[in-house]
């Protein structure tokens, strides 16, 4: 029986997206080279860094730039709220790997309008499918690499799988089994009025399957020409009616204009309760035929409600079963964190019903946005920065820790770990009905390291016992290599930049 633990949403070449500068770090190469100091890309103090205070903002962290610090002092990335920063040097990864990682989906990412506000490299546009075809191909060249440093072809750590076979037997081998995704907002030139067609979804689907993509979000941050997206964050503004309302697009941004309607029926509370109107369109119930047919992961999350439920309403014909890889919940959530991007019970029961697998996304919210869940038999705790003490310093604020700082770091003792009180607390994921169940995980993202201490990964029925695993993250540790002698800092398995 194999067991370790999954990372279901994964950037790990958001250097590539963004016009290619947006993002610092390479995922590859040795640490000096590819993680230095940002200042070239995010200017002194990060001012300069456009899209990360934009997200930031969008999310409730201090939009004011940030440190610089990459290599070798590694103070001011990466760290727990850092969003245009490396999180998953191959270094980094590897640790994650021996520590337990089996299964990670890589989704080749990017935002045309983010990417139009930031410096871009040379010949770079911020054209979707331009990032993702980058960002494919350096997951399949890094695979290569790390081969040459194992011994040869198929002798890596790191490999690219693309049949659920090949992924039972990458992970019975003890190796990381990855899968190649995308999440994009206009997926195959589906900007809405392009030429996209249920023609070219198909011949693209068939191309992206054959160049080894597996996992598809046919909807992110804006409406398309497949589909409607959730209503769900500040770039989306309400053009209907209910603008008349200030409450309905107080602190938009105004980037992507959305058809709304009343959703408080639902439990809707954000913005006034306000829901997208739009569902799938032709072009994209041929996509998920499509998805389908070629038997690829079809990611539900970004959603609108009504294109989610044509979605279900499908593949539900089919017993054909789908993935919610970075989700909340609307019954533990409160005021503005009720909004269309996160599931509702129903919705999770019919995923759940359909053989798929729900996984939340890690920071859901402070305490007072989101309940903990204490259901039969499963408990999902905070995960958000707990605050504390940094060598005398208490941190600032409820989100993390004012340290920047690895060399500051507090590792947690052994009560702390049997327990799973340490860092953020404990939650655990149900699992998939009869297939991979992500069981239990621990994450500590005050300060940027997150601690995976007792996930389960099992291929049968059934829920699985927690289990602690190999020690945390969280210590520092000389490594070989280019940077012989110098002190590697914990880091995040993700590089989620735009979740």
């Amino acid at each position: 029986m194999t067991k370790g633990f999954a990372d279901l949403h994964n950037h790990q070449f958001a250097n590539l997206g963004f016009g290619g500068l947006a993002f610092w770090g390479s995922p590859a190469g040795p640490v000096a080279a590819a993680l230095p100091w940002c200042t070239p890309a995010h200017g002194p103090g990060g001012l300069g860094d456009v899209i990360g205070n934009l997200i930031k903002t969008m999310y409730g962290s201090t939009p004011f730039g940030h440190h610089v610090g990459g290599n070798p002092e590694f103070d001011g990335w990466p760290r727990w709220d850092s969003v245009t920063h490396q999180s998953v040097h191959i270094d980094w990864l590897q640790r994650a790997w021996e520590g337990g990682l089996r299964l990670m989906v890589m989704l080749a990412v990017n935002n045309e309008h983010l990417a139009g506000l930031a410096n871009r490299a040379p010949g770079r546009s911020p054209d979707d499918m331009e990032a993702v075809d980058l960002q494919l191909q350096a997951a399949v060249s890094l695979e290569a690499a790390v081969d040459d440093a194992s011994g040869g072809p198929g002798m890596g750590w790191y490999r690219i799988v693309r049949t659920p076979a090949e992924a039972r037997r990458v992970i019975d081998q003890g190796k990381l089994a990855v899968v190649l995704g995308i999440e994009v907002d206009y997926p195959f030139q589906s900007k809405p009025g392009g030429p996209v067609s249920e023609a070219s979804v198909r011949d693209a689907v068939g191309r992206y399957h054959t160049a080894g993509v597996r996992h598809l979000f046919p909807l992110h941050f804006a409406d398309n020409a497949l589909g409607g997206a959730g209503f769900q964050n500040a770039l989306e503004i309400a053009v209907d009616g209910s603008a008349a309302d200030p409450r309905v697009n107080f602190g938009s941004l105004g980037v992507y204009g959305m058809t709304t309607e009343d959703g408080t029926a639902s439990g809707y509370e954000y913005r006034t309760g306000r829901r997208n109107s739009a569902g799938l369109s032709d072009v994209g119930l041929a996509l998920l035929h499509s998805l389908m047919a070629y038997g690829m992961v079809i990611d539900v999350d970004h959603m609108s409600q009504r294109s989610r439920s044509q979605t279900l309403d499908l593949v539900e014909r089919y017993q054909y079963p789908v993935v919610s890889g970075h989700s909340g919940f609307i019954d533990i959530c409160h005021g503005a964190k009720r909004h269309e991007g996160q599931l509702t019970g129903a919705e999770i029961e019919r995923i759940y019903s359909g053989g798929g697998l729900v996984a939340p996304i890690i920071r859901q919210g402070d305490r007072d946005e989101v309940d903990t869940w204490r259901g039969a038999g499963t408990v999902i705790e905070h995960v958000q920065g707990t605050g504390l003490p940094v060598r005398g310093r208490e941190s600032r604020g409820r989100r993390g820790r004012a340290g920047h700082g690895f060399q500051w770091l507090r590792r947690a003792s052994a009560a702390q770990v049997r327990t799973g009180r340490c860092g953020g607390g404990r939650w655990r994921i149900g699992a998939r009905r009869g297939g991979l169940s992500v069981h239990r995980r621990l994450d500590g993202q005050a300060d940027g390291s997150q601690r995976h201490r007792s996930a389960d990964i099992r291929h049968q029925r059934g829920q699985p016992r927690a289990r602690r695993h190999a020690p945390g993250l969280d210590r520092r540790r000389a490594v070989a290599g280019s940077d012989r002698g110098r002190t590697r800092p914990a880091t995040g398995l993700s590089g989620r930049l735009c979740d």
